[in-house]
């Protein structure tokens, strides 16, 4: 006999053996993932969009860098700003989307809307890595300061801290719900050495 769903038997089972309404259902008796999700979301923020002096980020310690490694031209686009822009309008969307899940009653939370969330949050992790190019092309043809060498370690080991904890979450919510977002993003690496 089919799995029972609204009151219909169904000649298939999902290929977990859960119908359709209880997978979705499935987030609701996980709390823990969205207070995580909302958790990761504000560390992602931080170490990537926020400009604080007590916080390294790729908008503060990112453009420091990018001023010394790219002098402004006449003419000429700045590479790194424009990536770091298009990321930090693309995830504005996400953030507020993460947290509008958070505030809905757990009893009206989908696993559906949930994953898509993460996949999104993934997906955007993966092309973070192209606003690191130009910096790293950059410092290859400069001598970045010993200090701004520092302030951009200190950004590497929060966001390749954050990065770590972001696949940790993937690899949980797999294994509560059934459903994976794994990311393809790469970890920050310390600045080259200038080869001038």
């Amino acid at each position: 006999m089919g799995a029972r769903c609204r009151g219909r038997s169904l000649p298939w089972r999902c290929s977990f053996g859960i119908c359709p309404e209880e997978y979705e259902r499935g987030i609701q008796r996980y709390p823990e993932l969205v207070r995580e999700l909302l958790r990761l979301d504000k560390k992602i923020h931080e170490v990537l969009y926020e400009r604080r002096s007590d916080q390294p980020s790729l908008a503060l310690t990112g453009a420091d860098l990018n001023l010394l490694v790219h002098a402004p031209a006449q003419g000429t686009t700045n590479e790194f700003m424009d990536k770091l822009q298009m990321l930090m309008v693309t995830y504005s969307p996400v953030l507020q989307r993460i947290v509008q899940f958070s505030k809905l009653k757990p009893k009206n939370r989908r696993t559906t809307a949930f994953w898509q969330i993460v996949s999104e949050v993934s997906a955007h992790l993966g092309l973070v890595h192209l606003a690191f190019t130009p910096l790293y092309e950059g410092a290859k043809r400069t001598d970045a300061s010993a200090k701004l060498q520092v302030l951009w370690q200190d950004f590497v080991t929060e966001y390749n801290a954050v990065l770590t904890q972001w696949k940790t979450f993937v690899e949980s919510m797999e294994q509560a719900i059934h459903s994976g977002a794994p990311t393809g993003a790469v970890m920050a690496k310390p600045l080259p050495g200038s080869v001038r």
